[in-house]
């Protein structure tokens, strides 16, 4: 989980607090807490808290390509935990998840678990789709046609969609190597 000195402190403790509460099983999993940002690290006493909540705090500025967008964060900080976590499974999530109850773990042989979008937004609906070009771009940096990202349903306005999943929570066997290509890309 990314943690910063702006709104997502607060929601990133809470967040914690409810996996140590409500995780089940992995209610006493290790926890990475970090800050990509320059001069967004939190202060001492939410490290204190942190130390409470056995959770490892790790402040390094990963987010140099992208900084002013937020959402960013979660790639860098995922792909460092990728590369230093001993953890089989990690799960990257958003700063603003509770945890209700245990979480779920992909099938076997799954190296990745995540959810569709909620609403359509700049996803793509296919050829004609004002945003297939832009998906189009970003398939060929990964080096694969459009057409092998296949189609999924949105959970809220049920529209069909080229594959834009919640990147908010996701579960990924960490040899899979799956975190580091995303922030390479």
């Amino acid at each position: 989980v990314c943690i910063e000195n702006n709104e997502t402190c607060g929601q990133a403790l809470l967040l914690i607090e409810s996996l140590r509460a409500f995780g089940g099983r992995f209610s006493s999993c290790p926890v990475l807490a970090v800050a990509p940002r320059a001069g967004l690290g939190v202060d001492a006493a939410t490290r204190a808290r942190l130390d409470e909540l056995a959770a490892t705090y790790h402040e390094e500025v990963l987010n140099t390509v992208c900084p002013e967008y937020g959402s960013a964060n979660r790639v860098y900080a995922a792909a460092w935990a990728a590369r230093h976590s001993p953890a089989e499974t990690l799960f990257v999530l958003d700063s603003d998840t509770l945890f209700l109850g245990e979480p779920g773990l992909p099938e076997p042989g799954c190296d990745l678990a995540v959810r569709p979008v909620d609403v359509k937004g700049p996803t793509s609906e296919g050829p004609g789709d004002p945003f297939e070009s832009y998906w189009a771009a970003m398939c060929g940096l990964a080096g694969m046609p459009i057409d092998a990202l296949p189609f999924v349903e949105t959970v809220l306005d049920r529209r069909r969609v080229r594959a834009s999943y919640n990147g908010g929570y996701a579960v990924v066997r960490r040899a899979s190597g799956i975190l580091e290509r995303a922030a390479e890309l």
